[in-house]
C-alpha cells in the first residue's frame, strides 16, 4: 500500500455517493508541481468515508489529505493518461472554515477603526 499526504486546493464541491461500503464524500484536489508558470498541476480524486465534513469541502478551500494512493493508467485517443486516487483516512481544512457567503459578508461589514491622535501626553 502506498500512503500519501497532499496539501492542495479543492477543485470542485464534494458530492456524497454510496456503494456497498457505505456513504462517502468524493472531491478533487489540485496540487501545484512548483512555482514556475510551466510547472503544471497534479489532480487527485479523493474518496473520504466521513461524510460529516462534506458540507465544508467546497471549491477553492485549502485541504490536507492523507490516505492510500492508487495510480491508474488508461489509454485514451490522445495517448496514455494517469489518474491518482486517494482513499482518505484523514482530511483537514487548512485555513478559513466559514461558508463563503459569511466570509464575504463579514469582509464588507467591517469598518476600519477611526484613528485618533492626541497632542497631549497623559503624564
Amino acid at each position: 500500500m502506498k500512503v500519501i499526504t497532499v496539501v492542495g486546493t479543492i477543485g470542485r464541491n464534494s458530492e456524497i455517493r454510496e456503494n456497498k461500503g457505505g456513504e462517502f464524500a468524493t472531491f478533487s484536489v489540485a496540487v501545484n508541481k512548483g512555482y514556475s508558470k510551466d510547472a503544471g498541476t497534479d489532480w487527485f480524486q479523493v474518496n473520504y468515508y466521513n461524510t460529516k465534513l462534506a458540507q465544508y469541502l467546497t471549491k477553492g478551500k485549502k485541504v490536507v489529505v492523507s490516505g492510500s494512493l492508487d495510480i491508474v493508467e488508461k489509454d485514451t485517443e490522445n495517448g496514455s493518461r494517469t489518474y491518482y486516487n486517494i482513499r482518505a483516512n484523514q482530511v483537514e481544512l487548512a485555513g478559513d472554515t466559514k461558508p463563503r457567503e459569511a466570509v464575504q459578508h463579514t469582509e464588507h461589514s467591517q469598518q476600519k477603526p477611526e484613528m485618533r491622535v492626541d497632542d497631549e501626553i497623559p503624564f
